[in-house]
């Protein structure tokens, strides 16, 4: 109210100033301050967050993108139309867009190329979730040694957790995504060694939190996941240990070719509804969100191109040296066809409203088709993932870049 009553007060010396006894350092002192209160005004406008948390996540990664639109693949909707990737999910139902994002800026899942994506999905009227992986290359289950900058031979753990805050923090403020992974299946830790989950859990839990804490700092809307691939007792006593930490989102993988059936997943989130009732029963946090950050399902055993596929017919393709075998557990409900695909995801997404707090799901690998692009996994020219996509090479030879639309993709939408 003073600072009203001054701006009036400005107001009134600039229109009399003959009658009024008002001076100049009065009237400048009050259009400072009414600057001032227009700027707080401007802040709290650009940081208010409408990022409704549970809203229905219906995500596919498509960090693969630039790669397949550099080798100018065409891809169809179910009209047979050529259209761009990201209008065509759009309308099929996805409605936040999943990326990841290295270190090392190569031009391959790096800071530049990240963020042209995540602009223009943004420009489309998505939402987007950033997965951090925190290392030159890939962040996965056998992999979270620090990356190069950071080593561990480099920096100690009070420098570690400045870093990552300070890495974190700069990163979400430039993009400021809707949600923010605080790295990608970190079920032996992140920045190993020092971070190590079984070794150094104090280490892991300060590293993450410094992540979080960067985020918040980046852009407060930003909703903060923590991601463990697999499902089961060991994700549920992984989450155990966290639950202190001032986070968002809890996310799982579930691949039901590794895992049990669709009831075994709902199990697990029953179980990490638990650690949410012990949160607030404990400290003043709110409820944790659950949601399925990567899930994938094959419409064939078929392979599209010379590269093996994960998943594939294991008679005609044997093992390699040192692989292990993924099996359809659910083969006789969900067939490696078109429609147990489709039937998956609806399954799936039926599974997930019958739980409370589960938010959704992301498709990891729905555009990575069969191309000869250079694909760092492995050092390899294609995908060993096609049959597991959301589109497929319906003309092989007549059409050898040209890919359409799966069924199951329509189940986003339902």
């Amino acid at each position: 109210m003073k600072h009203l009553l001054n701006f009036a007060k400005a107001i009134l010396c600039m229109v009399f100033m003959i009658l009024a006894s008002c001076t100049e350092d009065e009237i400048l002192v009050s259009e400072k301050e009414s600057v001032t209160i227009e700027e707080n005004l401007i802040t709290a406008k650009a940081v208010s967050c409408n990022t409704n948390i549970d809203f229905e996540i219906k995500a596919m990664d498509v960090s693969f993108l630039p790669q397949l639109e550099a080798k100018n693949l065409i891809f169809k909707n179910s009209n047979n139309q050529a259209q761009s990737l990201l209008p065509l999910i759009k309308g099929s139902g996805v409605n936040t867009i999943r990326l990841r994002l290295w270190m090392n800026n190569t031009g391959i899942y790096g800071y530049n190329e990240v963020k042209k994506l995540s602009d223009r999905a943004k420009t489309l009227g998505f939402k987007t979730w950033i997965s951090i992986h925190y290392r030159d290359t890939w962040a996965d289950l056998n992999n979270q040694n620090a990356p190069t900058l950071w080593g561990w031979n480099k920096l100690n753990l009070p420098q570690l957790e400045d870093a990552v805050k300070n890495y974190t923090k700069n990163v979400v403020s430039d993009l400021k995504p809707d949600y923010v992974q605080i790295g990608n299946e970190t079920n032996l830790g992140m920045l190993l060694p020092i971070g190590n989950f079984k070794s150094n859990l104090g280490n892991f839990k300060s590293l993450v939190k410094a992540g979080i804490k960067g985020a918040k700092e980046g852009y407060p809307c930003a909703k903060t996941i923590i991601h463990y691939a697999g499902i089961g007792d060991a994700a549920t006593n992984y989450f155990k240990v966290l639950w202190d930490l001032d986070y968002d989102i809890m996310a799982v993988s579930y691949y039901p070719f590794y895992n049990e059936d669709l009831n075994d997943l709902k199990s697990t989130l029953i179980a990490l509804n638990t650690i949410n009732k012990f949160r607030v029963e404990n400290s003043n946090k709110s409820n944790l969100r659950l949601l399925i950050a990567e899930t994938a399902y094959p419409f064939t055993l078929k392979n599209d191109d010379k590269v093996k596929n994960i998943i594939r017919n294991y008679k005609l393709e044997p093992l390699e040296v040192g692989e292990v075998r993924a099996t359809l557990l659910t083969r006789k409900q969900y067939p490696a066809n078109t429609t147990g695909q489709s039937n998956y995801i609806k399954d799936l997404r039926n599974t997930l409203a019958v739980v409370p707090n589960t938010i959704g799901f992301g498709y990891w690998g729905g555009e990575y088709v069969a191309f000869s692009g250079i694909n760092p996994l492995n050092n390899i020219s294609g995908s060993n993932y096609d049959n597991l996509a959301l589109f497929y090479r319906f003309d092989k030879k007549k059409y050898p870049k040209a890919y359409k639309v799966l069924p199951a993709l329509n189940e986003f939408k339902k």
